[in-house]
């Protein structure tokens, strides 16, 4: 709420209004989390938004400083006796700077916001105080400034400063060509049109920033069927099945948001699992995973057959009974997809085919029919 008094002009917005402004960037930093966990990121892949983070939580600190000054301090204005502002929005230290040592004022825009700037006399009485860093000395010297209430017009402003300075300050059109809020306004369609060129940035961007699947290939995306996590590749085998491959031991591998892998002890033998969750930037994500599938049954060895009712696809690579020893042993390899999750499973060892075989492919299709398809 700006108000007028006989002695000032107040600039300050209603309570509601503060508040809003200064809590941006904790919403911004909440929905940026809530996004990310929404893609699915877990544990390290947080990590990579920690820089991202990190900064925008250090805007909601400041803001929220800010908020605690504006609320608890006095208010920006103008008066009689010069400017009345804060310079640094988080204090609640304000500074008055006389007429007699204000060299330029006008307004400036940053985005769809105004703000009443003002150049001072860098050797006046009061400048340690609006300056106490020295920098209007430097390049890094920055116009000082007020943000100006939407209830507050730049006509009732020009019209204030004058009268309270008795004609010695005139609001200026623009400000110095080299100094910030300058005439840097955005319109109403530039204004949408930039917000939503941001938007479109993140919701793109961060999926690829975090090597996630994008909203439009996410399972809870309307139309989508998919898998958003996958299952422990070390737990897949019953016990019937690990006695009938003689599994004793298992380690895991590699162990990742989209590739997870875990190697098996077997006598005289190899036993490999391997999941894959797969996802497309563009078209869709299961179709990404059959051609994964392809490119891995021509790499199986010999020729791959087809399994039935295993997923929604598998091809199978064994031979026959009888032919297990130590130069030309039992071998199964098998890859299967279900949605965007590829299988492989890879044994070779001295278990006999049939067995190894059998183990090989109900193991597969009782982990694919598992996966939370949605």
């Amino acid at each position: 709420m700006t108000r007028t008094f006989p002695d000032e002009l107040r600039l300050m917005g209603t309570r509601w209004q503060i508040v809003g402004r200064s809590l941006r960037p904790v919403i911004a930093f909440a929905l940026v989390l809530g996004y990310a966990a929404l893609l699915g990121a877990r544990g390290p892949r947080l990590w990579l938004l920690a820089p991202l983070l990190l900064a925008v939580a250090g805007w909601g600190v400041l803001s929220l400083l800010s908020l605690v000054a504006q609320l608890t301090g006095r208010p920006a204005g103008l008066g009689p006796d010069g400017v009345r502002l804060r310079v640094r929005q988080w204090q609640r230290r304000v500074v008055t700077i006389p007429w007699d040592e204000v060299t330029l004022v006008w307004i400036g825009h940053l985005g769809r916001h105004r703000y009443l700037c003002l150049n001072a006399d860098p050797r006046g009485a009061h400048a340690d105080e609006w300056d106490p860093r020295g920098n209007r000395y430097t390049s890094r010297y920055r116009p000082l400034s007020v943000h100006l209430p939407r209830s507050v017009s730049t006509e009732h402003v020009t019209a204030v400063v004058a009268a309270f300075s008795a004609g010695a300050v005139t609001v200026a059109d623009r400000g110095p060509d080299a100094q910030p809020f300058g005439d840097r306004r955005v319109h109403g369609g530039a204004a949408v049109f930039a917000r939503a060129t941001l938007l479109a940035l993140v919701l793109a961007g961060l999926p690829t920033l975090l090597g996630l699947a994008p909203p439009w290939n996410q399972p809870w995306w309307p139309g989508v069927t998919g898998v958003a996590a996958l299952p422990e590749p070390c737990a897949v085998f019953t016990a019937e099945h690990a006695a009938a491959l003689g599994i004793t031991d298992a380690e895991l591998v590699q162990d990742g948001a989209y590739v997870r892998r875990c190697d098996y002890t077997v006598p005289q033998g190899t036993l490999t699992v391997g999941l894959e969750l797969h996802h497309a930037f563009l078209g869709r994500s299961a179709e990404d995973a059959r051609k994964k599938v392809q490119e891995l049954s021509g790499s199986l060895g010999a020729m791959p057959v087809r399994v039935p009712s295993v997923g929604d696809e598998a091809w199978l690579v064994s031979n026959p009974q009888g032919t297990t020893t130590m130069i030309d042993r039992s071998v199964a390899r098998l890859v299967a997809r279900r949605a965007n999750v590829v299988l492989l499973i890879l044994y070779g060892g001295e278990q006999q085919p049939d067995a190894a075989q059998a183990a090989v492919i109900d193991t597969a299709r009782a982990t694919l029919d598992a996966l939370r398809v949605r």
